[in-house]
């Protein structure tokens, strides 16, 4: 069984840095000379990203070699160069989350990961009429919890189109139905999609040629002091095909 690890961290929490080997951060994640604000913070999301991808990864043999050797495919998306290994990363604000899978069987594992921070309130209406389809606004317009139901029409979106690097200009071509919880998009592998709304941020998961009715996700929050297991109880699976 293949298995899906999370971890998340903010970038003001406390961490090990002097455990962590540099030289498994991929050639593109360098800080430029003479950044600026906006350069220096890009640089310790990434940075942070694969300390925490590191954290995940490092069990397995050679991992932080396996690390350093990640480069960007045609559509800018960070592969892993082995069959067992995919990840993925998303940031939001102050926060960065990565998911690792590990196959035990060398078929290459497909997985994507959107997380939003909410740090204040949007339109959420005239935003949605960008991309959602009736149906998903009657809903929306239904739900007692509409920040909730917002985030769950967009990050499921965004993690889709992440698992093949396609980017946001697809948002309206994929069509969602929340009441039967099933996504169908030209753009995506069959697969799973979990969206939770109990941690600090809303998060999306996308999952590729999973058939199983559940999906395990191990999720930790990773400080210095210690390495928190969050249970994540409060779940939607949606269906990808």
């Amino acid at each position: 069984m293949t298995k899906y690890s999370i971890a998340y961290a903010n970038l003001n929490d406390p961490q090990n840095w002097q455990d962590f080997p540099e030289h498994a951060l991929p050639s593109y994640v360098h800080l430029p000379e003479n950044p600026n604000p906006a350069q220096q913070k890009s640089y310790q999301r990434r940075r942070l990203a694969y300390f925490l991808l590191w954290q995940l990864g490092k069990t397995y043999p050679d991992f932080a070699n396996l690390m350093a050797k990640i480069e960007k495919d045609e559509l800018g998306r960070p592969q892993i160069r082995s069959n067992f290994f995919d990840f993925n990363i998303s940031h939001s604000g102050e926060w960065v989350i990565v998911i690792l899978a590990k196959s035990p069987i060398g078929m290459k594992p497909l997985v994507a990961i959107d997380m939003e921070s909410v740090t204040h309130k949007r339109n959420y209406i005239a935003l949605l009429k960008h991309f959602a389809n009736p149906m998903e606004l009657a809903w929306f317009q239904q739900q007692k919890h509409q920040e909730t139901a917002f985030y769950e029409l967009w990050c499921i979106r965004e993690a889709v189109l992440k698992a093949t690097g396609i980017g946001l200009r697809k948002l309206s071509d994929i069509q969602y139905s929340p009441q039967n919880q099933c996504l169908t998009t030209d753009y995506c592998p069959v697969g799973k999609l979990v969206f939770c709304s109990e941690l600090p941020f809303y998060l999306a998961v996308f999952i590729g040629m999973v058939s199983a009715t559940e999906v395990n996700l191990l999720c930790y929050h990773l400080t210095t002091s210690q390495k928190t297991f969050q249970r994540l109880n409060r779940t939607k699976l949606i269906l990808v095909n």
